[in-house]
């Protein structure tokens, strides 16, 4: 979600200058003051390659696939109270982060492919690639928020009860959105709507300080024109905003997860668990960490290629111009906007809570109401609950019987907490662990 400084005008733009013969008219009008000539050059017509389709269709498919997932997030912990955690409301950031981006800014990145020109006016030339650049921040800032919160949950479970609210989640989601509107503002500044006659009439939106063209297709030279002046500050402000939103988080997330992982697995397996409501609350605080670790990868697998080539194409000023690097930097381009489709899906792969909320929400879509196998037939529920003055007691389970009760994983009960304050449930399932046969010849 990061708005590519080289987006637009790093690529061979499918046309050739050929070094034929004293033509220049198409090309003197669109340099910039001050800049030499390019080399005498004939124009060809512009020609739309293959991705000026397959670009599209793979956007749109990410479009579809993302806005329905995280629409599905977004109104599941909107709809129901159990979903209201301080890890789902970070989850639920992250969330409108993703469908912002896939409705305010894939859209037009497209139409850009499929016709390599820009119609949207200046206005939207400055909010698309600032909105960019403000989605790709916010994410960035959003799963360092994340694992961090996963942290002190983990760690410092005592500790965080204090400050580990929705309230906090609400005010720190807040200030990731006002730091990412921040942050982002230079892109705002230096992007704009410019003019050019290569290849015939076009519009391009860019910040205009990094624009190439392809003299001589055959010995694959480019020319940079320096439309600004000073090219250092342009390289700073896309690298700190890559160390700031892409670096910094990813190594909040390294430190954070490794240390968590070694308190739940490693020192777990040396402090045996004494009771079931532990040993449950061990198994959702892992399978809740599982899922953020892999959010966290999947984000670095998505955007790690796309930042590399960017900061190549930045940095280096005989970065290979071919069409072999084209294809490469438009495949990195949409791995990561994939990302944004992805999450929703590994929230429904890995969190059984939410997947459960997705199939109570639209049970003709996700098939919730199945009829149960023949072999559960033989479950027995029975509410063993007694009211008395004092509130509920829970009553011993007769002999040979399993209890599960316990906060449902990712309810409105902190699960981080369970085994410190303890936790109730409206019913116990009572499941007889004696064989069926044995049980029929009891009757």
């Amino acid at each position: 979600m990061m708005a590519d400084p080289n987006l637009t005008i790093s690529l061979p733009d499918n046309a050739t200058w050929e070094l034929d013969s004293f033509v220049t008219s198409n090309v003197t009008q669109s340099t910039p003051p001050g800049i030499p000539e390019p080399a005498e050059a004939v124009v060809k017509p512009l020609q739309l390659g293959v991705e000026a389709w397959v670009v599209p269709l793979v956007f749109s498919i990410i479009t579809l696939v993302g806005v329905t997932g995280n629409g599905l997030v977004i109104y599941v912990i909107a709809r129901y109270g159990q979903m209201k955690t301080v890890t789902n409301y970070y989850l639920l950031n992250l969330a409108v982060v993703d469908l912002s981006f896939l409705l305010c800014c894939v859209p037009f990145t497209a139409i850009i492919f499929a016709t390599n020109d820009w119609m949207f006016g200046s206005f939207m030339c400055k909010f698309v690639f600032y909105f960019m650049q403000v989605t790709f921040t916010a994410t960035g800032l959003t799963l360092a928020a994340l694992s961090l919160d996963r942290y002190y949950a983990i760690i410092h479970p005592i500790g965080s009860m204090y400050y580990r609210t929705p309230r906090t989640a609400f005010l720190v989601n807040a200030v990731v959105w006002a730091a990412a509107f921040v942050l982002a503002s230079p892109v705002a500044v230096a992007y704009q709507q410019w003019e050019g006659n290569f290849q015939g009439p076009r519009t391009y939106c860019t910040d205009v300080r990094n624009i190439r063209i392809c003299l001589s297709e055959l010995h694959g030279y480019f020319r940079l024109l320096q439309h600004w002046s000073n090219q250092n500050w342009r390289k700073a402000y896309w690298v700190i905003m890559v160390v700031l939103c892409f670096v910094i988080p990813l190594a909040v997330c390294t430190f954070t997860s490794a240390h968590v992982f070694h308190r739940l697995w490693k020192k777990s397996a040396s402090q045996p668990l004494v009771t079931s409501n532990q040993h449950r609350a061990l198994m959702r605080k892992r399978k809740v960490c599982r899922m953020v670790v892999a959010v966290v990868v999947i984000f670095t697998i998505c955007w790690a290629p796309n930042h590399i080539i960017n900061l190549w194409v930045l940095l280096d000023d005989d970065f290979p111009e071919t069409w072999v690097m084209f294809g490469v930097k438009v495949a990195a381009l949409c791995l990561s906007y994939a990302n944004s489709s992805i999450n929703p899906i590994i929230y429904a792969f890995m969190g059984e809570n939410f997947r459960k909320r997705f199939k109570k929400a639209f049970p003709k879509v996700f098939h919730a109401n199945r009829v149960m196998p023949l072999a559960l037939s033989a479950r027995q529920v029975m509410p063993v609950l007694q009211g008395g003055a004092n509130g509920d007691r829970l009553l011993n389970p007769p002999e040979g019987c399993a209890v599960i009760g316990g906060a449902e994983p990712g309810s409105s009960k902190d699960d981080d907490h369970a085994d410190i304050k303890g936790t109730r449930s409206d019913r116990v399932e009572v499941i007889s662990t004696e064989p069926l046969n044995r049980q029929a010849g009891a009757m």
